[in-house]
């Protein structure tokens, strides 16, 4: 029996998104497979104040952590930091999981402010220096963290998620959200409202489309760096009723409004993984998204792929998107459904064992 720990201070969230939601979904495919090891999740001592925040995975239990004062003693067999950071605890085995490199790899301020870009930096060559494994979402990811940081490719491991981060459920009564799409087809987008998701080209490229006559275009997410230009150009261009800008929504509205959209925009800059694109194949809902990143690797020619950079070229897409016959729902949905937590766990499992 081993004692894997979680480092997951960097998880905490006010609203769920990627990172924590992968955290949950992992920690509870392994409670699942444990075979025998004992699981517990570590937040660093400065977050008791949010520690309702904090994972609950079943009956994992929640453990506290501080420089080189907690854990006195029972260290566990192995430390597995969720997000890019481990302690560094000479009695554990070390494993961190890197998401996402492109606040590193990414040129200028315009996608990601300097100073959120150097922190990055900073938190990942720690964690890169203290890690005996590096575990990322996909193979794309892993290449960039190779380059990035010139580790051994033996040092750095691809172990893809599971399918989704959502519940798969919805809300049997109406959602204030879904309402107020108010019953016109609409294509989706789902992300944060930034350069990094794209989201002034997608809306300049939708308002050029010939999809616009007939879908309005609802986006989904948080408003993030730079979004204002997003919502300038829908000023601009005078598309305000087409668009609906539904802000944070709950899982169960999202999987509600992803479920009824026409067709799912996705053309992002850069996707660590891409869960969004599963979620979408996974209830049958045609995907657009980017021809570079590991959006073209875990879309796995199932999605129409497109030139994020091109406005002319994402526009093109949308229009494709909509045409009746232009994609195979069913195996796009036997596509994502390879994506599964058992098996991140039993793969990290595997890992764990042999360090």
């Amino acid at each position: 029996m081993m004692k894997i720990g979680f480092e997951a201070t960097r998880t905490i969230d006010r609203r769920p998104t990627g990172i924590s939601r992968y955290s949950h979904n992992l920690i509870s495919a392994l409670a699942a497979e444990k075979g025998g090891h004992e699981l517990s999740i570590y937040y660093n001592l400065t977050t008791i104040g949010k520690r309702h925040r904090w994972l609950r995975s079943g009956s994992v239990p929640r453990r506290v952590h501080y420089e080189g004062l907690l854990p006195v003693y029972n260290f566990p067999d192995v430390i597995h930091g969720l997000e890019g950071t481990v302690p560094n605890w000479k009695k554990s085995a070390r494993v961190i999981t890197i998401h996402d490199i492109f606040p590193i790899i990414c040129e200028g301020d315009l996608v990601v402010p300097r100073q959120f870009r150097e922190k990055i930096k900073r938190i990942y060559e720690v964690g890169v220096s203290l890690a005996d494994v590096i575990v990322t979402d996909s193979d794309n990811t892993r290449r960039d963290v190779i380059n990035a940081f010139s580790v051994p490719e033996s040092k750095v491991l691809t172990v893809y998620p599971g399918h989704g981060m959502l519940s798969g459920q919805e809300s049997s009564a109406p959602e204030e959200s879904f309402e107020r799409i108010n019953g016109r087809k609409y294509l989706l987008f789902l992300g944060a409202i930034s350069e990094k998701k794209n989201t002034e080209r997608i809306v300049r490229a939708y308002a050029d489309s010939k999809a616009k006559s007939e879908f309005d275009l609802v986006m989904v997410g948080i408003l993030s760096y730079r979004h204002e230009l997003t919502i300038d150009a829908i000023r601009e261009l005078g598309i305000e009723k087409h668009v609906k800008m539904l802000g944070y929504v709950s899982d169960n509205e999202v999987m509600r409004i992803l479920r009824n959209a026409s067709g799912f925009v996705f053309p992002t800059l850069y996707e660590g993984f891409g869960f969004p694109i599963l979620e979408a194949m996974m209830v049958g809902v045609p995907v657009l998204t980017s021809n570079i990143g590991s959006a073209v690797e875990v879309s796995g020619g199932h999605a129409k792929l497109t030139d994020p950079y091109e406005t002319e070229a994402i526009t093109a897409g949308i229009d494709y998107l909509v045409e009746p016959g232009n994609f195979d729902l069913v195996a796009a949905k036997k596509h994502a459904e390879q994506f599964t937590w058992t098996r991140c766990a039993r793969e990290l499992l595997s890992i764990y064992e042999t360090l």
